[in-house]
C-alpha cells in the first residue's frame, strides 16, 4: 500500500474519534420543528445563553469561557435553522429572522471583533454621565452601572442591584430608571430594546 493510501486510511479511521471527542455531531440532522412556540422557547433560551457565566458575581470572559460560548452558539444556530417558518404569518417570520440576526451578531463578535480580548474599553462598566442615547454604543461588558441614575445615599434595593454578587438580569443593571420604554409591537422580539450580546457601533 502506498504512503498516500496509508495516510488516507489512518485519517479515515481517526476522524470519527476526533469528532466524538470534540462533541462533533454537526452532521446529525435535527428534527424539523414548525410551531411558533418552538421559536419563542428557543428565543428565551438564547437570551439566557447570551449572558456570561458569573464567578463570584464577576462575568467570565476568559478564553475558555468564550470558547465554550462559541461552541454553544453553533448548537443554537443549528436548532434555529431546523425550525421551518415558511408557512408562518409575516410578522412571525420576521421574528425568526430577528433571532437569526442576533445569533449572527454574537457569531461576528466571536470570530472577528472579540472585544473581551482586543478592547480594554470593553471592561469600563461604571458610567457617571448619562449617554445621549437610550443605550450606550460600542463594546460593553455585562453588568454596566449607570451611576448618574441613582440617588445617594443608595437605598438598600439600589445597593443590592449594583452589588457584584447580584444575580439581576442585565437589563436591570444597564437600563437607567428614566430611560424611555422599549418599543413594542405584535412581534415578540421587538419587545426587547436590545440584545444582550456586547453592543457594537452600527
Amino acid at each position: 500500500m502506498s504512503r498516500v493510501s496509508c495516510t488516507r486510511a489512518a485519517v479515515a479511521a481517526f476522524l470519527p474519534f476526533a469528532l466524538a471527542a470534540c462533541g462533533g455531531n454537526a452532521s446529525t440532522p435535527l428534527p424539523t420543528l414548525k410551531n411558533y412556540s418552538d421559536l419563542t422557547a428557543l428565543f428565551t433560551e438564547w437570551r439566557a445563553f447570551q449572558r456570561p457565566v458569573l464567578n463570584s458575581g464577576v462575568p467570565d470572559y476568559t478564553a475558555q469561557a468564550m470558547a465554550a460560548q462559541q461552541r454553544g452558539l453553533a448548537t443554537l444556530q443549528r436548532r434555529l435553522a431546523a425550525i421551518d417558518h415558511s408557512a408562518w404569518p409575516i410578522d412571525q417570520q420576521v421574528d425568526w429572522y430577528v433571532v437569526r440576526a442576533e445569533m449572527n451578531g454574537l457569531d461576528f463578535d466571536q470570530r472577528v471583533l472579540r472585544p473581551w480580548a482586543n478592547n480594554p474599553a470593553f471592561y469600563v462598566t461604571v458610567f457617571g454621565d448619562r449617554s445621549d442615547q437610550p443605550l450606550r454604543e460600542g463594546p460593553l461588558a455585562y453588568g454596566a452601572v449607570e451611576v448618574w441614575s441613582y440617588k445617594f445615599p443608595l437605598s438598600a434595593p439600589d445597593a443590592a442591584k449594583i452589588s457584584p454578587a447580584s444575580s439581576s438580569p442585565r437589563s436591570s443593571w444597564r437600563t437607567p430608571k428614566s430611560s424611555p420604554p422599549a418599543f413594542r409591537s405584535n412581534s415578540f422580539a421587538s419587545s426587547f430594546s436590545r440584545p444582550i450580546t456586547p453592543a457594537r457601533n452600527s
